[in-house]
């Protein structure tokens, strides 16, 4: 609005009767529409309306002369009612809505609760290096100087009783590492879990069951197979350096051989395959196939490193919003476009943004509702 404008919605605000002002306003209300996204300011609106025309209902007729102002300056009230609706909206939404724009996330960290046989739950990030945490069967699990949880047997002779079953898991923005009972080592990748037995002397069998990610250094036992169940598979060892991805999002579980043999079977299908070292298996609901492994590609993770060669846009925003405990919203078509490069997994989201953003895109990090969300665009 013009500082002339201005000038004559001030004049005509003065010398004008409240029933001209009312009978204005109303008018312009009445042919205002509120588009979809803001219907809950609809309400307001028709209420504003009628206790407009209530009032005006008792005014007399308006003189030629009133009208001819009425005319002259509707077009400057209907902005300065749509500046004041604008302005309510957005009000409305800040309160409403709660929305935080960030800058940046912080990366994950070790962390994970341990869920022992008796139900009891424990941060382990609340517990100090070098606790014991329970001592009891002849097992003790404590939590190291170097923040790893271990299982020590006391008792050589064997332990009498019930097995007990511990689960260890991770949320997403975590990962762990285990020291198992029978000496097996285990780390634990973001928003994963493992539940395994809380000695292995009264079981034939050394059976760990998997949901998201691990990698297994397997202590040798020719006399107790180890056995990682997921969905849909059994990975039987008896010691060996592999890799198991079963996350759900990623519609398929791949099992990486470092070292050693294993064998991979479908009990559904009964289909059976064995795996060497520096290969892969790809389980597709069911369907297996093998190939060469790209170990620093698959081990990254364990390492400590962001690493891809090749992946599409989707998988490497899956891997980033589970180490970064984050949402992903894509605007638009996420494209075809193939991403190679790495970088260490202590390095904050805007980093990795940094990187991603050489390949024009654009991302916005928002914060809802105690939700982190990335949103991401392809550059225009």
């Amino acid at each position: 609005m013009t500082d002339s404008e201005k000038k004559q919605l001030y004049d005509f605000f003065e010398t004008s009767s409240d029933e001209e002002l009312q009978e204005l306003i109303a008018d312009k209300l009445q042919n205002i529409v509120v588009s979809d996204n803001l219907d809950y300011l609809q309400p307001d609106m028709d209420r504003i309306f009628l206790a407009v025309r209530v009032k005006t209902a008792e005014t007399k007729i308006i003189p030629l002369q009133s009208r001819n102002r009425w005319l002259r300056y509707s077009g400057i009230a209907a902005i300065v009612i749509a500046i004041l609706l604008a302005g309510i909206y957005l009000i409305q939404r800040n309160f409403l809505s709660n929305t935080e724009i960030l800058t940046d996330v912080l990366p994950g960290r070790s962390s994970a609760t341990l869920t022992l046989a008796d139900g009891r739950k424990v941060r382990l990030s609340t517990v100090p290096n070098d606790t014991i945490l329970q001592d009891a069967g002849g097992t003790r699990i404590s939590k190291t100087s170097e923040g790893k949880l271990i299982y020590t047997i006391k008792d050589n002779k064997g332990s009498t009783g019930t097995v007990g079953f511990n689960t260890l898991s991770t949320a997403r923005g975590e990962t762990y590492q285990v020291v198992l009972p029978d000496g097996s080592h285990v780390w634990l990748n973001a928003g994963s879990s493992i539940e395994y037995p809380n000695s292995f002397q009264l079981v034939k069998q050394r059976r760990i069951r998997l949901i998201g990610e691990a990698y297994f250094e397997v202590a040798h036992n020719r006399a107790k197979p180890f056995i990682v169940s997921t969905e849909g598979q059994e990975v039987t060892v008896l010691g060996t350096q592999f890799n198991i991805n079963s996350y759900a999002d990623e519609g398929r579980t791949i099992t990486t051989l470092a070292q050693g043999s294993v064998r991979l079977d479908v009990p559904k299908s009964k289909k059976t395959m064995l795996l060497t070292p520096g290969h892969q298996i790809i389980n597709a609901m069911g369907r297996l196939s093998s190939q060469p492994a790209d170990l620093e590609v698959a081990l990254a993770w364990k390492e400590g490193r962001i690493y891809f060669k090749n992946a599409p846009l989707q998988q490497v925003l899956r891997e980033i919003s589970r180490w970064y405990n984050i949402e992903i919203e894509y605007h638009g078509n996420p494209g075809t476009k193939v991403f190679s490069g790495g970088i260490k997994r202590t390095a904050p989201l805007s980093e990795v943004l940094r990187v991603l953003e050489l390949s024009n895109l654009h991302f916005t990090l928002k914060k809802e509702n105690g939700i982190t969300t990335l949103i991401t665009a392809q550059e225009k």
